[in-house]
């Protein structure tokens, strides 16, 4: 039982880390929209925005599956698959409080 409390806790950890950076990454994209608006130079504008994304991509995927995959290498397979659910639902939840919070307070 205790394992799985330590589980618990980290995914709900990895969840919010993940809603968090989340959080940032659309932040930065939305104070740095006139950064991106230079008519002189597009393609650096697409390559700082896909470079953003590749980045997102593997920061996510090591926050969301990080330690699941090493707990897999451990053979603790009941725990990771806990652990990566957890960590979802957590994500889930997030994204339910970021999307009824838009409809109550509306879009800016």
């Amino acid at each position: 039982m205790k394992i799985e409390n330590r589980i618990f806790k980290l995914g709900i950890l990895a969840g919010v880390t993940q809603g968090l950076y989340i959080l940032l990454v659309g932040l930065f994209i939305m104070s740095a929209n006139n950064l991106f608006d230079s008519d002189g130079t597009p393609i650096l504008s697409f390559a700082v925005m896909i470079t953003l994304f590749v980045f997102s991509a593997g920061l996510s995927g090591l926050i969301v599956f990080g330690y699941p995959v090493y707990l897999v290498t451990k053979k603790q397979f009941r725990e990771a698959v806990l652990m990566s659910v957890i960590t979802l639902a957590t994500i889930l939840v997030i994204f339910c409080l970021f999307f009824v919070s838009l409809y109550v307070f509306g879009q800016a």
